[in-house]
């Protein structure tokens, strides 16, 4: 069962309609997203997607998950808060029992959110001059402490941890979390 789930977490996504494809993946990314011979509908600034044979490729939803949580398109906003409402969209569309293509771009973009962040969070340098553990580990904790943070992205970071690397991270957010516990000011 294990290795069938792994299959298919790194298959291609069948997505013969092009214009579908994009539309299913604008509602996961709050954002537009074209393709080849797909209007923008005027929309300037479109993440660009190319389907390969029919398909969404894994590389091509890596590099959109990336594109989609770069600086230049957060313009400011913290990557962890806008991940955690793109992974809320995905868990709706999934959990909402969505059937073929959008099923199958919410589940794998769930997956794809949840690894973004945990590299995010392993490849924080820890502090430097501006941001005590590193910016995204500090975003991190602070939008977890918001409530930012769902449970089920929790959940898929959790099954998406798979190296040494991964799990130092985990370490360092906890033993943060718990260090910032102190930090609360009581009645």
């Amino acid at each position: 069962a294990a290795a069938a789930a792994a299959a298919a977490a790194t298959s291609d996504i069948d997505a013969p309609d092009a214009t579908a494809a994009c539309v299913a993946l604008s509602a996961i990314l709050g954002c537009a997203v074209s393709a080849p011979g797909v209007p923008t509908g005027g929309v300037t600034g479109a993440i660009q997607i190319v389907l390969v044979r029919g398909a969404i490729t894994d590389k091509i939803l890596d590099a959109t998950v990336r594109t989609k949580f770069s600086a230049g398109r957060l313009k400011g906003k913290a990557m962890c808060v806008e991940l955690g409402e793109c992974h809320a969209r995905a868990v709706a569309a999934d959990d909402g029992g969505s059937a073929g293509l959008k099923g199958a771009l919410a589940a794998r973009a769930r997956s794809k959110f949840a690894k973004h962040m945990l590299t995010q969070l392993a490849e924080d340098d820890g502090d430097d001059l501006y941001f005590e553990g590193g910016r995204h580990r500090g975003d991190f904790i602070r939008a977890l402490g918001a409530g930012a943070v769902s449970s089920h992205l929790l959940e898929d970071m959790l099954d998406a941890t798979r190296n040494e690397k991964a799990a130092r991270s985990w370490e360092e957010l906890l033993r943060r979390s718990f260090a910032a516990l102190g930090e609360v000011v009581l009645d």
